[in-house]
């Protein structure tokens, strides 16, 4: 009879931890714990250690392949003397930890089903220390075994996996050919290229492995004791349930390798500094917290906090010319931002100033002006500020504003926004702009201004005094200061903007006169079909895995030290089905959207040769506002090319040519 075989731990079963070494470290604090010694966590260290040492020094002494639980104790009690402590149920203790920390792997759950009803023979086959009896009992527990299946481990015969010959016993005790067994697991070497080498079947079972997000928190939170704990019990909960093959696979590993855990722990941070700050609403800004909107609602129903969190129609254009008083440099000096071309068309645009009214004079005073021509001098602006103060432009300009400003008014008055309850205002940050408007637009009614609870804020922020309290999870340093390698993903903020604020509507321009929002134009069926995906399945990721990262959110410095290595490792190597699905998406820097791009496009050929030449560098590439997503959907060959533009550069740079 042909049988299949299955590995049994991180195939059948894994564990809540990442390691088995935190297996040792858990049930060392609970000893110390219990035992009450001075420092628990320091003893649970050293308990790891000797719990190590212990294996290594029966496998020395050992007069075969493996070694027993029981052997490892007999070394362990030796050197636990050293602390005055005796563990004669050391077994059984370490079990139970074991035992506790276990789950069962739903889509192996599935093979094992599926073998058995194509008539196969199940086995069970595993390298361990662990009594045969043990894993037995596990595996029964959770629904893998049953009672005729034989169950071979390393502990009871003496044999491993990894030197083929427990494979072999296998054979020989079934009494069938190699061929005939067909063996599953996790490791590529005792699971798939040893039994391969002797002419059994194998697969390779790959899904167990940590993943990128959960890699990191080994990597970049390694000393904390939440990174690894976090890390475990996220690959649990991922392999606990059985998903679906997705519709759109690009979609499901954009969230949960990058929305999920960004906006989970995000979410948790936002929600955990409202609360203790007294908040009893939030408002999220659209459209880059739509998306975050979604998350904290789902936070505060999990956790029961009373917090009511509404999402909110606004953006700069909506907001900015609205909250302005009067036609100034200093009122309206949010026109000159370092990141945005100053061109008339765009200033323009911003003040909803008809061309036809401004640039005749203009013109006259500046015949050979260029059309997409930025303001570069102090002149420049000088004649700028005095065209605008003629009486025809103030006037219209000033009228604007009022209607602005009531449209405005009547739409955040419907959202909420005049009541004196406590309230908050959520976004991913960056310069306080839009919380600062709205302030002033609260200003007249008596209530106390919204406090901010941002992502980041970079430098140039408005203060305190302008824009009212706020807090972030990241606050760039002074620009005299060095600026911390964690921050470095903070230059891609537009970026994120784009990737984290998909939401189903365009931006907001403004609202009509029943304070309805007015968007720039109206999203099409595929976008509306991203956003829909997206969400789904991010609702799936909050309910299965979103608690787990509590944790991390919790401690300011562990969250800081995660979303910076996720950030920067997303935006510096996004996966091919990401981008895929990204690629279209429309991104601007500018409130006009006068820089409406792709957040992918391929390179042509011009732009990819043009990086050769001395003197361009690769910023002949680098103007794309994702530079890598175009890279991955770039043909390959013209890629290749594209890749070694940087080290020719060099070799221009050490020759002088640059």
């Amino acid at each position: 009879m042909t049988c299949a075989s299955f590995d049994v731990f991180d195939t059948c079963l894994t564990r809540t931890v990442c390691a088995p070494s935190e297996v040792f470290r858990l049930l060392g604090l609970q000893i110390g714990t219990k035992a009450g010694v001075v420092a628990p966590e320091a003893f649970a260290r050293q308990f790891v250690a000797w719990r190590i040492e212990a294996e290594r020094r029966a496998r020395l002494h050992a007069n075969s392949e493996e070694v027993t639980l029981e052997q490892i104790w007999i070394e362990m009690r030796g050197l636990l003397e050293v602390s005055g402590m005796a563990l004669p149920d050391g077994p059984q203790l370490e079990m139970k930890a074991e035992s506790d920390m276990l789950v069962g792997v739903a889509q192996v759950r599935e093979q094992v089903a599926s073998a058995r009803a194509s008539g196969k023979r199940v086995l069970f086959i595993s390298d361990t220390y662990l009594p045969a009896v043990f894993v037995r009992r596990l595996l029964r527990r959770h629904c893998f075994a049953e009672p005729a299946d034989h169950v071979y481990v390393s502990s009871e015969t003496g044999l491993t996996k990894h030197t083929g010959n427990l494979f072999r016993h296998v054979i020989a005790t079934e009494n069938i050919p190699a061929a005939e067994l067909h063996h599953i697991g996790d490791n590529p070497a005792a699971d798939v290229f040893v039994p391969r080498s002797i002419g059994v079947r194998t697969t390779h079972f790959g899904a167990g492995a940590l993943t990128g997000s959960e890699r990191l928190l080994l990597t970049h939170l390694s000393n904390v004791t939440a990174g690894p704990r976090t890390a475990g019990r996220l690959r649990a909960a991922r392999l606990s349930l059985a998903n679906p093959v997705p519709s759109r696979p690009g979609i499901v590993e954009l969230v949960n390798e990058f929305l999920g855990p960004l906006l989970a722990v995000l979410g948790r941070w936002v929600i955990r500094r409202a609360r203790a700050d007294g908040m009893v609403r939030l408002y999220f800004a659209s459209r880059d917290a739509r998306l975050l909107w979604t998350v904290c609602r789902c936070v505060v129903a999990e956790i029961d906090c009373p917090i009511d969190c509404r999402y909110l129609h606004i953006s700069r254009r909506a907001l900015l010319l609205a909250s302005s008083s009067e036609v100034s440099p200093r009122d309206l000096a949010w026109l000159q931002r370092d990141f945005e071309v100053p061109s008339l068309p765009r200033l323009l645009g911003k003040l909803e100033i008809p061309f036809e009214l401004f640039l005749p004079t203009w013109h006259r005073i500046q015949p050979a002006w260029g059309e997409e021509q930025p303001l570069a001098t102090p002149e420049h602006w000088q004649a700028f500020w005095r065209e605008l103060e003629k009486p025809e432009v103030h006037d219209a300009l000033m009228e604007t504003i009022i209607r602005k400003r009531s449209t405005a008014n009547a739409y955040l008055g419907q959202a909420g926004l005049f009541d004196t309850a406590p309230a908050g205002f959520v976004d991913l940050g960056w310069f306080l702009s839009c919380q600062a408007a709205l302030n002033r637009l609260r200003a007249g009614s008596g209530q106390t201004p919204l406090r901010g609870y941002f992502l980041a804020l970079l430098q140039g922020r408005l203060g305190p005094g302008e824009a009212g309290p706020a807090c972030a999870l990241f606050e760039q340093a002074a620009a005299d200061l060095p600026q911390p390698v964690s921050q470095r993903w903070l230059r891609r903020n537009h970026l994120l903007e784009h990737v984290a604020g998909i939401a189903e509507h365009a931006s907001v321009t403004g609202y009509s006169a029943e304070g309805q929002p007015l968007f720039s134009h109206t999203e099409g069926t595929a976008h509306l079909a991203l956003f829909a995906a997206v969400e789904g399945a991010l609702l799936r990721y909050e309910a299965t895995k979103g608690r787990h990262w509590s944790p991390i959110a919790d401690d300011d410095e562990a969250a800081q030290a995660f979303l910076s290595a996720l950030l920067d490792n997303f935006f510096d190597h996004p996966p091919a089905q990401v981008v895929a699905e990204l690629a279209g998406v429309m991104s601007d820097s500018d409130q006009t959207r006068h820089d409406t791009e792709e957040l992918a496009r391929p390179y042509s050929w011009a732009e990819v040769l043009a990086a050769w030449l001395p003197g361009n560098g690769v910023a002949a590439l680098d103007h794309r506002i994702w530079p890598e997503a175009s890279s991955v959907v770039t043909p390959r060959f013209r890629r290749a090319i594209h890749r070694r533009s940087a080290a020719v550069q060099h070799v221009y740079h050490r020759l002088g040519l640059t």
